[in-house]
């Protein structure tokens, strides 16, 4: 073709490269082993001569070790030798621009995402200087979505002219009275405004993005041009991966090609792709192949059911459904000859990790794993809490406790029992967090570190601990107000430098997360480099935080997994694969056909007009691929889906109904779920004839053999208690929980209790028993004992003054709620409020309250059919004299009283009281009424009837039985209780009934 000559704009002549004359051909194949063997096949007849120069578009990486595999393991009837056979280059999308990029002269080099992010970033805020605003606030997260929405324009060819004047013009004509049409409008004219300034950052930087080094590419030269394009990819619109408009057009114009080859299946041409081919490759021509060599396997059905699929509870059951069907009888095939196969990685490459090596099953996986999951990413979260929280305790003790940070004391590192002191001393202080309280409990602390005798004398060792955390305070205060973001990750690598911990290899535990690291620092310094040279504008500290997240959540981390056995694939790595059986899991609605993004600008009626696909199109194309993958492996395939996500009921796949149309041969064979095969399955009945664990496991279960029957004391009989006395709240405890008895009671095990700031139940509750108490005391001492309307004024007057005499320990705030909590508020009522509702829901006359009653001593329990003595101790919250000379019992409870049929407090005080008048004052005093009043609800009094004393009394007998004979189950009232319990870390979790 000869060299055409065109004018520019200077009217100066312009030459433009000779098109290089191309075979562009179509292979149309039946199946995807026809597929796999079609490439080999093309791949074996080039010459070692053009090998490198020829290229292979493959999906993903992964996708391309996966064919390279296939390729040198599969015997094809071929003279050349296996160990002679040299491969071309197998390449996704992206690397394919940089394999030309690197070929290209002269030389150019790319911009990288971060760079091309921080020119938005610009290009953004420029437009929003010349005052055309967005309708929207522009947040990091938001930034990346800008750059991709403008990356779809570009390869669909579309100018931003173009974009501008469709969008205009689809959209004015209602923006007089629609305002969604006039928001849509004004973030058109936005949008447009920051492409283009995002175009003229680029041109002033001596660096290319992949549109502009496409208009390079056709213009200049590659050395050694790429001779042969081998496309096994579709288009963008039959997968995620694919090709688009402005690709098909490079391969059409780029110097030097001579060949291109695609190779589908029948499955995705008749799906749309193969129309959109000819227009985007006019004059290709298309063969139809015949391959013989393939084979089609059988579905695998479950046999109690009419599906042709399994069922599952959840993920992690599919792969224990797998590691079964692996270890069955009926399937003992190789395990490098098996495959799992997923549509999103995550989280079955994390549960694979613990089932199948649970299991004692080998697997490899070649999918990349999110880099913020590996442990070394923790640390910069640690250090943007402990900046962004304003130095708050939990933050500030998060990252003392971090192993990977040194903070030398006199030479030695701060150990864990120094930062735990420390941690208790700052909750004493009450320290909430800011540099300014750090400082002043310095000068603090310093002054009183010279008298060891004094009860508020401070160690030493803790005064420079503190000091280290304020000088830390300082360093990062100046990156709190508006920075430029270099400064800000400059003083984020010179922490890491500073406090890392010595070598690497004495930290981190083996080479992966070494190679975290090296990732983490090289993003923290990409960042860096690109606001330093393109653009610096200062921000808060929290923006960028916030940025650097989402490039470590974003960045993906191969593992470098290399066990030979069953391989972990994603169905885009899968079709390039050989296996003999597949187990194709998490058919669900979400993820089968796969969810593309939505565009968060624009619905997708306007951008069909642009190029974007129709989502009728992308489901057909799905469709397709899945298709193609149930008559992938030579044996066997197996469906499941799964029935719950996070405790969510999921939808199963649309893709489901086509397994009776697939043309495949329907196996039904049951799999035995209760057939255990994990180690900790067979831990909890050892008794079986499994054998297939070896080393310390093997060992451990050994051992579980030998061990005798489980006898009652491993479900709580301990034999009879040491206790000669009981306390009244030691039986509820026991209704509660008889284990949380045992570990309080019994063994005398300390609470876990909480040390967080704010009030706290536990002292909430405290709190209101003194209030209360001094209350009463200081009301009947004013002579007064009824609670009325009469008296209210002069008794929120005393109960307000001691309130506020015993909050006032308390900081501003906290004041402030436990105030209204006491006194109410306009639009809510308090505990005096609630104490005359129960005053008003009785008819008795008190003549006498007495607070805190001690009672104590040996008294008789009547049951249904025995008399029992019982050593009982306690407190009534509140005993009011009556003037018939009665008594009233009242215990307080801070939010609800528990249930009538598990109450005893009440019946044992009433019981206690009465044989307690009799025996040390020799009169007869009856009670009453036994009440509670419950402070979180609004029908605040709660009497118990008569025949709930009875009960409860009873109900005290048998719980005494249990005591003295030793058995304490783990049988919680509520095992949601299980989750704020005192005693979880030493609790079995075997509940009774289990």
């Amino acid at each position: 073709m000869p060299v055409e000559l065109l004018l520019n704009k200077d009217l100066t002549v312009k030459s433009v490269p000779e098109i290089t004359p191309r075979l562009t051909r179509l292979f149309r194949v039946s199946n995807l082993q026809s597929f796999q063997n079609t490439i080999a096949d093309l791949l074996v007849s080039l010459s070692p001569s053009t090998t490198n120069d020829t290229v292979v578009l493959v999906p993903t990486s992964a996708a391309g070790v996966q064919l390279s595999r296939t390729i040198q393991v599969t015997k094809f009837k071929r003279e050349t030798k296996k160990q002679d056979l040299k491969l071309p280059e197998f390449l996704s999308r992206s690397d394919w621009y940089l394999a030309m990029l690197n070929r290209l002269v002269p030389t150019e080099k790319l911009l990288s995402d971060i760079e091309r992010n921080v020119c938005m970033w610009a290009a953004i805020r420029t437009a929003g200087e010349s005052e055309i605003l967005p309708p929207f606030k522009v947040r990091p997260g938001l930034l990346p979505a800008v750059v991709a929405f403008y990356d779809q324009l570009m390869r669909l060819g579309r100018s931003i002219d173009s974009f501008h004047r469709l969008m205009v013009t689809e959209l004015e004509p209602n923006a007089g009275f629609d305002r969604g049409a006039s928001s849509l409008l004004r973030q058109t004219h936005f949008l447009s405004s920051a492409f283009r300034n995002f175009k003229d950052q680029i041109s002033k930087i001596k660096k290319l993005d992949e549109h502009e080094l496409r208009a390079k590419l056709l213009k200049g030269q590659m050395v050694p041009p790429f001779e042969r394009v081998i496309v096994t990819i579709s288009d963008h619109v039959a997968e995620p991966d694919g090709l688009w408009p402005t690709d098909f057009d490079l391969l059409t114009r780029l110097p030097g090609i001579k060949n291109i080859d695609v190779i589908a299946t029948d499955e995705v041409l008749d799906a749309g792709f193969y129309e959109r081919l000819y227009d985007l490759l006019p004059g290709i021509e298309s063969r139809n192949l015949v391959d013989n060599r393939h084979a089609v396997p059988v579905l695998i059905s479950p046999e109690s059911t009419d599906q042709n699929y399994f069922v599952c509870r959840d993920r992690e059951e599919e792969l224990l459904l797998v590691a079964r069907a692996v270890k069955s009888g009926s399937s003992r095939l190789k395990f490098a000859q098996k495959s799992v196969l997923f549509q999103v990685p995550l989280p079955y490459l994390y549960l694979a990790r613990q089932v199948f090596d649970q299991a004692e099953i080998p697997f490899e996986m070649k999918d990349s794993l999110p880099l913020a999951a590996e442990s070394y990413a923790a640390n910069l979260d640690l250090i943007f809490d402990f900046i962004l929280s304003n130095y708050s305790r939990p933050a500030l003790i998060g990252l003392l406790r971090s192993p990977y940070f040194n903070f030398s004391l006199d030479s030695h590192i701060i150990d864990k029992n120094i930062v735990e002191k420390f941690d208790r001393a700052l909750y004493k202080e009450r320290y909430s967090g800011g540099h300014a309280a750090l400082s002043q409990m310095v000068v603090k602390w310093n002054l009183k570190v010279a008298h060891p005798s004094s009860s508020s004398y401070r160690d030493p060792e803790l005064i420079s601990v503190l000091e280290i955390v304020e000088a830390l305070a300082a360093d990062f205060e100046r990156l709190r107000v508006q920075e430029h973001p270099s400064k800000i990750i400059k003083g984020i690598t010179d922490f890491l430098s500073k406090y890392e911990a010595g070598k690497v290899e004495d930290v981190l535990a083996d080479e992966r997360e070494q190679r975290a690291k090296i990732r983490i620092r090289e993003i923290l310094e990409a960042l860096y480099c690109a606001h330093k040279t393109l653009d610096d504008t200062p921000v808060d500290c929290k923006t960028l935080f916030m940025s650097v997240r989402r490039w470590i959540e974003t960045e993906m981390f191969l593992s470098r997994d290399v066990i030979e056995g069953i391989q972990l694939l994603d169905a885009r790595a899968a079709r390039y694969g050989r296996f003999n059986e597949m187990f194709l899991v998490g058919l669900v609605s979400d993820e089968w056909p796969e969810r593309i993004a939505r565009s968060v600008f624009y619905p997708n009626a306007l951008l069909v007009s642009l190029g974007w696909p129709r989502a009728a199109e992308r489901v057909r194309a799905a469709r397709a691929r899945f298709m193609d993958l149930l008559r992938l492996p030579t044996e066997r395939v197996l469906v499941t889906t799964f029935s719950l996500e996070d405790d969510s009921i999921t939808a199963p796949s649309i893709f489901l109904e086509q397994l009776e149309n697939s043309d495949l041969e329907i196996v039904r064979e049951d799999i035995d779920r209760d057939k255990p095969v994990t180690f900790e399955e067979i831990l909890v009945n050892p008794k079986n004839d499994l054998d297939d664990f070896i080393g310390e496991r093997g060992s451990w279960l050994d051992l579980r053999r030998r061990l005798p029957d489980r006898n009652d004391s491993y479900r709580g009989v301990v034999g009879s208690s040491k206790a000669q006395s009981h306390s009244v709240s030691d039986f509820q405890t026991y209704i509660d929980c008889p284990f949380k008895y045992f570990s309080r009671r019994e063994l005398a095990l300390k609470e876990e209790t909480s040390e967080e700031l704010g009030v706290t139940a536990r002292f909430q509750g405290d709190l209101l028993h003194s209030v209360l108490e001094k209350f009463f005391c200081k009301w009947q001492a004013k002579g007064n004992q009824v609670l009325t309307q009469a008296n209210r004024t002069e008794a929120v007057s005393v109960f307000s003054t001691i309130v506020e005499e015993s909050i006032k320990q308390l900081s501003i705030g906290e004041r402030a709620v436990m105030r209204t909590w006491f006194l109410g508020s306009a639009g809510a009522s308090g505990i005096i409020d609630r104490l005359y509702l129960s005053e008003s829901d009785t008819a008795f006359k008190i003549i006498q309250r007495s607070c805190e009653h001690i009672v104590s001593g040996d008294f008789v329990l009547q049951g249904k059919a025995q008399t029992k003595e019982a050593r009982l101790r306690g407190k009534i919250d509140r005993l009011d004299f009556l003037s018939d000379g009665s008594l009233r019992i009242i215990d307080y409870k801070l939010n609800r009283a528990p249930d009538r049929k598990h109450n005893v407090q009440l019946p044992l005080y009433s019981k206690c009281i009465e044989q307690q008048f009799k025996r040390d004052e020799g009169k007869e005093c009856r009670v009453k009424e036994a009440a509670y009043i419950e402070f979180g609800t609004l029908n605040s009094y709660r009497p118990l009837k008569s025949q709930d004393l009875v009960a409860g009394e009873v109900r005290a007998i048998e719980i005494l039985d249990d005591i003295t004979q030793g058995v304490f189950p783990i049988q919680p009232i509520n095992r949601r209780r299980c989750n704020t319990c005192s005693y979880s870390t030493v609790c079995r979790k075997e509940f009774r009934g289990d």
